[in-house]
Order: C-alpha cells, then structure tokens, then sequence
C-alpha cells in the first residue's frame, strides 16, 4: 500500500488516494507524525504539496523516513523537502509558476520510463531546488525550473517540481504508476505474465479489456468493455 503523507495544512490528501486507487492502485492518506515502525510495511510514500513556503523549520517529516528502504516520491514541496532533508539546496524561484509548461525528459529510465522528450506538465510554486543532494541527478528540467525531476536511483528517492496527480500533466498517471511499480518489482513481470494468457490476448487484439485492477502484485479483476 501506498502511503500519502499530508504535507498540506489545509488541504486533504484523501482526493489523491482516491485518485490512485481508481488507476487500481492501493493507497491511503495520513499525516506527517505517522510512526515510521507504521511505514515499513509500506510500497511507497508521497509527499505531497503544500501551500508553505520552504523553510529550515517548516513542516516536514521524521527523517528517519529516507532509511526504511520504501521507495519515496515528493511533489512540489515534497521534492522541497526531500531536498533540505538530504542537504541539497532550496530557495525562491526567479519566476512564480502557476501553469502548464513544457518538460524537457533527459533521461525515460525509473521515474520517468515510458514519457516522450519533451511533456507537458502542470506547476504551481514559489519555491524550487537549487542543488540536487549527494547521490541525485536531474532527470528532466523546464527553461524556468533547472530541477524539475531529480532521482536517487540506489535508495529510490524522487522529487518532481510539478504535480502528476493533476489533470493538467497530461502523462501524470504514467508517473504515478511508474512510481508504484517501484514499490513492487515483481508487479510488472506479473502483469505481463497476465497479459500473455490467451483469452487477455485475444481480448487486448479486439480492444475490449478497459481496465486491470492490480493491488499489491496480485491481478483481482480484468474490466471488459460492454458491448
């Protein structure tokens, strides 16, 4: 299960589990006190965005987060925080962002797998990372934000500056499922396995499979289309 921790203060989170759990992805959301003996068992955690403006004392999380091994992804001040946590640094973008532009992908391996050179994805924020942390390298960047994407691919950290989970990023749930799969390599050998069998082939041939449900590696249903 995925863990969404809240770093909103007056927002819920719950929109965004309600989100991944409609791609068939099982998530829950929480707050940023959440034990991290309660996260262990997790496949992965988001830091979501917030309306904070970073700061060394603003809200965040227990760093010993970034030593459970569970792949994690921040977003906007997620990647902000993942940033002043790991010693890389942070500070007020030259251009306040709120709006569509166009990312430019330098490398389509881990996060980003399966995206197109260049993607059009949905900012708002004030802030951005100016230095990535020891062990991270950008993996796509805009003309106003040089930091829009970094990964630490050994100990499965990712930051994106933009937002996936808002329907303006046209390929944001590529993003959060590539994301998913972090958390459980053997759900995507699985799922090709699943989607060999015949009768799937045959349904993938004539166009009429919809959906497949997968939660924790496990395929619960394949949704045809109604004729």
């Amino acid at each position: 299960m995925i863990v969404i921790i809240n770093l909103n203060p007056v927002e819920s989170a719950q929109f965004f589990a309600d989100k991944l759990c409609q791609m068939g992805i099982e998530a829950v959301a929480s707050s940023p006190d959440k034990p991290l003996k309660q996260l262990r068992c997790a496949t992965g955690i988001i830091l979501t965005g917030s309306p904070l403006r970073i700061a060394p004392d603003t809200l965040g999380v227990d760093k010993g987060i970034y030593d459970l091994g569970v792949p994690i992804l921040g977003i906007c001040y997620g990647h902000q925080v993942i940033a002043r946590d790991l010693g890389g640094d942070y500070g007020e973008s030259k251009t306040k962002t709120i709006g569509t532009a166009e990312l430019g992908v330098l490398d389509t391996g881990g996060l980003l797998n399966g995206l197109s050179k260049t993607e059009t994805v949905y900012f708002n924020h004030n802030d951005e990372v100016k230095r990535v942390p020891c062990g991270f390298v950008v993996t796509a960047r805009t003309k106003r934000c040089q930091v829009s994407v970094m990964e630490n691919w050994s100990r499965k950290i990712y930051g994106v500056q933009f937002h996936p989970e808002n329907e303006l990023t046209i390929n944001g749930d590529v993003v959060l499922r590539n994301f998913a799969l972090l958390g459980n390599e053997d759900l995507e050998e699985l799922i090709k396995k699943v989607l060999e069998r015949p009768r799937i082939k045959s349904a993938l041939t004539n166009k009429e499979i919809e959906k497949i449900i997968y939660v924790k590696g496990k395929v619960l249903n394949i949704i045809t289309k109604r004729k």
